[in-house]
Formats: structure tokens, sequence, C-alpha cells
């Protein structure tokens, strides 16, 4: 009895243990089957992500299919990234079009890239999920997320008259804004001068006529010691009649004879008191006869002269010789000789010939006035000089030298640039997508076919508007 009731106790005992175990190894077999399926877990698949990443990556390796200039953009299409087996999973994309799916990529104004996926799929298609579009800045974007587009306000260069041309001395034009149209160079100089001594030779010539150099046996002047190797020369005279007036003559007759005498005096003055005067007269001495044999005086009138002239003035007249230049009438007295007549009608005196000279002395001057050049062969420089007075601008250049200062000036012919001389007419009357924008340039027969060519246009410019669309959750 006791052996089975022990038996029975022992059965009894181990129960629990077994359950427990069992449930334990169930617990486990749950526990790892949970564990298995959430580590096993697959993410579903986000084409949006996908699509984005797949884009980027042909655009990383086709970099120069990148927007080039600011505001541009560009895309790539499903069917293209299909084409060049970028993409994986192919069945994922099965009901998207491959056209109209596409990654668009836009060049921002601060040179970054704005990346847009746009999915049009069956299963998703992200035209539905952007909002409104919006005028904004580049701060309203989410990166690869958001839609932007450009739009463009166009103006052309309109260009009034151009204002007058001037001319002026460079450093005198007061402006700041101006167009050179041409420059021209002009040149002004100064020499260094001096004063120059000279030494000269200076004859007396006090008696010289003309080129007729007077000549002397001694020296005219003792400041004058010096004399020249001499010549033959003489003395000149001149013969001038000497002129007086007519004397007063009586004619006096004795009333006894027939005789008629001459006197100086009336006839009642003479010896005898009893002759009578026939007439009274002038002459100048020249007496003559007559017929009957007796002689008379030429008459004369009471004005005239006794000079020479004639033979009824000559009786009286004499010469008179003078030596030139004294006026001496002794030849010893004259010290001047020449060796031609000095004057006109100037008669040689040969008997006054003689080897004479010309007399000079030695004369060193200091020039009043400064020169930049010597005045003679033999001037002499004196001092230290001093920079004398500038020439007037020329065009032409001058030469130069140790003693001379060039300077230089340029006179400019200038348009000013008036900011009033160009103005900017707007193109249309609101912004435009960047197509009708060039096609409207094109009508205005402006050669371009890009955002490039318009930048590239001096006669262009535009204003950007920015518009942006975000997804909506």
């Amino acid at each position: 009895m006791e052996d089975n009731y022990y038996k029975e106790r022992n059965i009894m005992t181990k129960l629990p243990v077994i359950l427990l175990i069992s449930l334990g190894v169930l617990l486990l077999i749950v526990l790892a089957f949970f564990l298995f399926r959430f580590f096993n877990k697959k993410e579903p698949f986000n084409i949006e992500e996908n699509f984005l990443q797949v884009g980027k990556s042909y655009y990383s390796s086709n970099y120069g299919e990148l927007p080039k200039e600011k505001y541009e953009c560009t895309s790539v299409t499903l069917e293209t990234l299909l084409s060049k087996n970028l993409i994986d999973k192919v069945e994922n994309y099965n009901s998207c079009n491959k056209y109209n799916t596409k990654l668009k990529v836009c060049k921002l104004e601060s040179d970054k890239y704005q990346y847009t996926p746009i999915l049009v799929c069956d299963s998703i298609n992200t035209e539905e999920k952007f909002s409104d579009w919006k005028v904004g800045t580049e701060k309203d974007l989410i990166a690869d997320s958001s839609d932007v587009s450009f739009s463009f306000l166009g103006y052309k260069k309109v260009t009034k008259e151009p204002s007058e041309i001037m001319e002026q001395w460079e450093d005198e034009i007061a402006v700041k804004d101006y167009t050179v149209i041409s420059t021209t160079t002009y040149y002004r100089f100064r020499d260094k001068e001096w004063q120059w001594q000279e030494t000269s030779t200076e004859y007396f010539d006090r008696n010289d006529v003309g080129s007729n150099l007077a000549y002397y046996a001694t020296s005219p002047d003792e400041s004058y010691p010096n004399s020249d190797s001499g010549t033959t020369a003489y003395k000149w005279y001149i013969e001038e009649p000497i002129v007086t007036s007519p004397i007063k003559k009586y004619a006096c007759k004795n009333p006894i004879g027939s005789a008629v005498s001459y006197k100086d005096k009336p006839c009642s003055e003479s010896i005898d008191g009893k002759t009578e005067t026939v007439k009274e007269f002038y002459t100048c001495g020249v007496t003559e006869k007559n017929q009957s044999g007796s002689t008379s005086y030429v008459e004369v009138a009471k004005d005239d002269l006794c000079d020479c002239s004639s033979y009824k003035y000559g009786s009286n007249c004499s010469i008179k010789r003078t030596y030139y230049p004294s006026d001496e009438t002794n030849s010893n007295r004259e010290t001047v000789y020449y060796t031609a007549a000095p004057v006109r009608g100037a008669i040689k005196d040969v008997s006054t010939k003689l080897t004479v000279y010309r007399y000079y002395k030695e004369v060193t001057t200091t020039t009043s006035k400064y020169y930049s050049k010597s005045p003679s062969e033999t001037a002499i420089k004196v001092g230290n000089g001093r920079w004398g007075s500038w020439t007037s601008y020329s065009i032409t250049k001058p030469k130069d030298y140790e003693t001379r200062q060039i300077e230089t000036r340029k006179k400019i012919k200038y348009q000013l640039e008036d900011s009033n001389a160009v103005e900017w007419d707007k193109i249309s009357s609101d912004y435009l997508p960047l197509e009708e924008f060039i096609n409207k340039l094109k009508d205005l027969e402006y050669n371009v076919s890009t955002i490039k060519d318009v930048n590239n246009n001096q006669d262009l410019k535009y204003e950007v508007q920015l518009k942006y669309r975000k997804q909506n959750n």
C-alpha cells in the first residue's frame, strides 16, 4: 500500500514541472515567430523618393544637361530613365505615363538646383497633390519637393540723341561720367637759361661814314689803345666859294669934263667936292670895257650874292678850303684819314698820304637778358642759370635735352554719360513665361532663343517673378 502511495505521489509531484516547461517552449515559439515577422517586415515601396534619387543620379552622370543659366528649367522623363536602364524595379512604374512622369530641375538665383519629381501614375499623381501657384522667393521652397516656375518682365533699351561732343583739358573736366571720343597729347617745355659773358672788339668809329672807315695816325682816344695792321689813306678837303653881298658904287662926273669916275662914297663927298652923282648901283666888283675903251663895273641887283656863279658875280669871290670832318683850314690840324671820299665833292689831299690805323679796345660785357644758347662762339656762361618761361602747349613733341624740362597735358573729346540719355521700355504689360517672353523678343526682331541670349544682349534686361507650389500632405 505504501509503495503504491508513494508512486502516485511521485507522479503528481512531477506534473507541474512538465506543464511549465511546455508552456515556456510555446512562449518561445510564439516570440520567435513575432520576432521573425518584425525583422523581416518589408517597407512599402516609395515611388516618389525612388524616382527622385534615380533622376538625380542621371544628372550626376549627365551634368551637362543641367540648366546653365539662372531661371532656366529642364526635365528628364521616365522614358529616358528606362531607356538608360537606371530603374531597378520596373514593375513599380508599369502604371506610370512614361512621358509625363519626369524629374524637373530649375536653376535658382542663388545658383542652387531645385528638383521636383512629377509622377503621373495610377497609384499616385503629384499634380493632384500640389497647391495653387503663389508668388514668392527661394526661402519659400522646400528642397526636392516644391515646384517652381519663373516669369519675365522684359525691357528694351531706348537711346536718346547723344549729347554734344566737348573738348577740354583732362585735368579740368569736372564731371565723372563721360565717354571718351579721342585723346590728344600736348607738350610744352622750358629751357635752362644763363647770362653770358663775352669779350668783343670795339673800334673807335665816331668818324666812320657808313662803310667808309676813319683812320688815324695815333689813337684818337686813350681808351682805344690797340690798332690794326694799318692801311694807306689821305686827308680830304672841300672847296667852297666865299659868298659876299654886292658893294654899292657911285658913278661920279665932273661938270667940266666928260670922264666918269667910280667912288665908294657919294660923289659930293669927293675930295674936290665938285663932282656930281651920275648914278648909284651895286656890283660884285667885276669890270668890263665898253666900245669907247673905257672900263665900267658890271651891275648886279642889291639882293644878289657874289659867289662866283657867273662872270658878273666873280670878281670879289674867293675859294675857302676846309678839311673833313674837322672843318679846319689847315691840314696839320686835321687828324682823320679816309681811303675814299667821305662826302660828296671831297677832294683828296695827296700831300697827306700816310699809313694810318683803326684803333680799338677789348670790351667784356655780361648780357642783361638770359639765353638758353650762346649769343656768340666765344661767350661764356655766368652763374648757375635759371629756368626760362614755359612755351605754349603744342601737339609737336619737342626734343629732349638735359637742360630742358618737358610737360605733357591731355586734351579730351568726350560726351557726357547722361543717365537720362538711355531709357528702358517695357515689352509687355505683365510677366510672361519664358517661352512667351522669348517669342515676344523675336517679334521685336531680337535674335534670341534662350535666356542666355537675352543675358548677352546689352540692349535687353528683365525682372523675374518666382512662383511656387507645395505638395499637400
